[in-house]
């Protein structure tokens, strides 16, 4: 299974750096570089974000839809947290 969304900010990779700190206690972290970032659950749920000129690209991997659920939410509530605001993170499933 696979989803993709977006966030808007014009601070992405500020954002990421953030978040990776965060999570980074708690789950498996790569920065690849400043706009490149990889985040592990387990083996089998994964996410990757890509810093953009108009905000974060994210995609979550899993084999199980709770498993994409509760990563999904981790990440969405800890961005919004972090950028504040009004934003809502929608999460669109790929086929």
């Amino acid at each position: 299974m696979e989803s993709h969304a977006t966030v808007a900010t014009d601070r992405a990779e500020r954002y990421m750096k953030q978040l990776a700190s965060h999570l980074g206690t708690r789950l498996s972290v790569q920065r690849l570089d400043d706009a490149h970032l990889t985040i592990s659950m387990d083996e089998t749920t994964s996410s990757t974000l890509e810093a953009t000129p108009s905000g974060i690209e994210m995609r979550v991997e899993a084999l199980s839809g709770e498993d994409m659920a509760r990563l999904q939410d981790v990440l969405a509530r800890h961005l919004l947290r972090f950028i504040g605001g009004d934003q809502a993170v929608v999460w669109t499933d790929s086929p």
